[in-house]
């Protein structure tokens, strides 16, 4: 059957609000329903372009057809009705429970590996700091780029598909974990705790900015192509 070009009424539709999975079974059935119509209009006699056309005519105009699904509410995504709450709240919380489970694995871990006492293995050593460094440098790249990648999928208005990677790659920028590894059994220490602003927290923001947009920019080069395809 022909291709139909629904492109126009996708985005009009997730810029809406509709939460993209039921946008992609909304125009699943449209698609259904055109290749009935235009069956049927084959079976009328017309063919090729005029066949086409007719089919296009009786399925109903973009926005006769956004009409329907616009009427309903509650198909709209929770970041459609809630923004405030999912690009400003959720990334914190997100970031904080990363955290918070990567702490708890690096005790674990430092129990586990020197329940009694001696020198700490290199091994030890190297996993605590590369975990360290990851829950300053890497955490908050990461849950940036999740809430981008959430807001671009959905056609999140600019504003909000900005502030909450611009507020973790702020927040996560101020993070500094520090461990303290002692041949003492008990004596080790692990510490999380928020710096003020210094050249040196400014450089990470930066960093952190130019990481997400790198990673943005990967994600939306492979949404404008998977755009393509599925249209």
């Amino acid at each position: 059957m022909s291709h139909l070009q629904l492109d126009a009424l996708r985005e009009k539709l997730l810029r809406a609000g509709i939460a993209p999975r039921h946008v992609r079974r909304y125009l699943g059935e449209l698609r259904q329903h055109f290749d009935d119509l235009l069956r049927a209009e084959t079976a009328n006699g017309l063919s090729g372009e005029a066949a086409f056309q007719a089919a296009r005519a009786r399925l109903g105009s973009d926005d006769d057809l956004a009409a329907a699904t616009l009427a309903r509410p509650e198909l709209r995504s929770i970041s459609a009705r809630f923004p405030w709450a999912v690009f400003g709240i959720a990334p914190v919380a997100l970031l904080a429970l990363l955290i918070l489970a990567a702490v708890l694995v690096e005790i674990g871990l430092m129990k586990v590996s020197h329940g009694e006492g001696g020198p700490w293995p290199d091994w030890v050593k190297s996993s605590v700091a590369a975990w360290d460094w990851s829950m300053m440098h890497a955490f908050p790249v990461i849950v940036a780029a999740i809430f981008y990648c959430i807001g671009a999928r959905q056609l999140i208005s600019m504003r909000w598909l900005i502030s909450g990677p611009l507020l973790i790659a702020v927040l996560g920028a101020t993070v500094t974990c520090t461990t303290i590894l002692s041949d003492l059994p008990g004596r080790s220490a692990f510490s999380v705790s928020f710096v003020s602003i210094t050249d040196e927290t400014t450089m990470r923001v930066a960093v952190n900015v130019v990481l997400v947009g790198a990673m943005s920019a990967i994600y939306w080069l492979w949404q404008r192509k998977d755009f393509a395809a599925t249209s």
